[in-house]
């Protein structure tokens, strides 16, 4: 086996002046490689990981190199770890398997309960992270082998395996592979959080009774939490609400706080909506909940979306629908949305196969202008890379500033949430806009961002 901390091919490594990167340090400790200055190695971003590439990474010294070469070398970096942390979990099964084959333990049970004793000493873990992480590998291994190779090939981190595993654990392993192959090509392009909403939709959309079982049975369970802290605060957990109620909620509470945040108000964002969530329970009337001299029952509460396939809504599929900020929703929600009376929302109809808005409509709501509701029909969330921050909390944006010239027309306007305005305007982003709905962000470091529409 070669060592990480030695070059496969030593010939890489001489001293030549004709090398487009840097040069070796002449001086360096004995046994050791030289350490490249001045640039990355050609082909770094596309190096596999294993011990080449880790030999690579141990001979640049970061501190000589450009910003955009610095992110490449982070990539690499991010790559290799996620290859040693599949070796890993393939050594923990390997523990485990040794000990099934002995002669005292003759079961999965017994072995698995072997395991987590000979791991969590050999790498002084607690009991609980030992269970969830041998759980997680042999998972790995059993249920997921295509996960298992996207991690030990870089293509995913950790945090996006355990994000697809947990997501399909209560699917049949035939639904949860197919799965897994859906969402594997784009997961490297999405956050966690973007992850764990694409695997809901695609797991719906896979099993729909069971989807909808699911929710029946948890929504069942609905109940308020108290639960004290150890700071002596004191959390109020309303768990397991319809998704219509838990958006329209966070939402109302959302708009609530935007209104009465005064400008010199010393409280954070946070505390506001804390504290309009107390005043609305508890029926206090004090300044902190007025907006003006209107109290805030009287005020019309926040636009909230939903998403729904056309064909979806006529009953004609199951397919889940969305709501910007929240994430899938099964389809008998969005008809039933849809079809009170007294509903505050707005739906978006889609085409079922582009997810392009067929039209926008509302539900007994005061709409927002039309140019409003045309943008965020289009792009439903925040539009930068990541950003899950539904459209109706966010900014709408001049793509071209409207100090440039920049025309106060849908196609040059785009929603962003108040943290990622700023990051455009203070910290030297931009981006443009795509026909197909692609929005392209340039770092200030050179590097290029492509937020794709979520799909249909």
């Amino acid at each position: 086996m070669v060592s990480i901390s030695e070059p496969t091919t030593t010939h890489r490594y001489e001293h030549r002046s004709d090398l487009p990167f840097g040069s070796p340090e002449e001086e360096h400790v004995p046994g050791l490689p030289p350490v490249w200055t001045g640039a990355i190695p050609p082909g770094i971003d596309d190096m596999p990981p294993g011990p080449e590439l880790a030999a690579w990474l141990s001979v640049v010294d970061p501190t000589t190199l450009s910003g955009h070469d610095r992110v490449s070398l982070l990539r690499a970096h991010q790559r290799l770890v996620s290859h040693f942390q599949a070796q890993m979990y393939r050594d923990m099964t390997a523990v485990k398997a040794v000990l099934q084959s002995g002669d005292n333990v003759d079961d999965h049970v017994h072995a698995s309960f072997a395991a987590e004793a000979e791991i969590r000493a050999a790498l002084a873990w607690s009991r609980r992270r030992t269970e969830n992480e041998l759980s997680f590998a042999i998972d790995l291994e059993s249920r997921h082998p295509t996960l298992m190779r996207a991690l030990e090939s870089g293509g995913i981190d950790v945090a996006r395996a355990k994000a697809i595993d947990s997501g399909t654990a209560h699917l049949p392993r035939r639904v949860a592979e197919s799965v897994c192959h859906t969402v594997l090509p784009e997961a490297s392009d999405l956050t966690v959080g973007q992850v764990q909403a694409r695997v809901r939709t695609l797991a719906v959309a896979a099993e729909p009774e069971e989807a909808e079982s699911r929710y029946e049975e948890a929504h069942e369970r609905r109940r308020v939490v108290l639960e004290p802290t150890q700071d002596g605060t004191g959390n109020v957990l309303a768990m397991d609400l319809s998704p219509a109620a838990a958006t329209a909620v966070t939402h109302r509470i959302a708009g609530l706080a935007r209104r009465a945040a005064a400008a010199d108000d010393p409280r954070t964002p946070d505390q506001v909506r804390a504290d309009v969530f107390v005043d609305l329970i508890l029926g206090n009337r004090s300044r902190r909940t007025t907006v003006g001299e209107t109290p805030y029952a009287a005020r019309r509460s926040a636009d909230v979306e939903i998403r729904v396939d056309l064909t979806t809504l006529m009953g004609l599929n199951e397919r889940p629908a969305d709501i910007p900020g929240f994430g899938p929703v099964i389809s008998e929600i969005a008809r039933k949305t849809a079809d009170e009376p007294t509903s505050q929302w707005r739906f978006t109809a889609t085409y079922p196969h582009t997810g392009r808005p067929v039209s926008t409509g509302k539900l007994n709501r005061r709409p927002s202008a039309a140019q409003g509701r045309q943008v965020r029909a289009q792009q439903p969330t925040c539009v930068f890379p990541g950003c899950r921050a539904p459209a109706t909390d966010c900014d709408l944006d001049h793509t071209k500033p409207w100090q440039a010239g920049g025309a106060t027309e849908t196609n040059n306007l785009a929603p962003l949430c108040r943290h990622d305005h700023r990051i455009k305007g203070e910290a030297g982003w931009s981006y443009a806009q795509k026909p197909n709905g692609d929005v392209v962000w340039h770092s200030p470091l050179g590097h290029r961002y492509v937020r794709t529409r979520p799909p249909p």
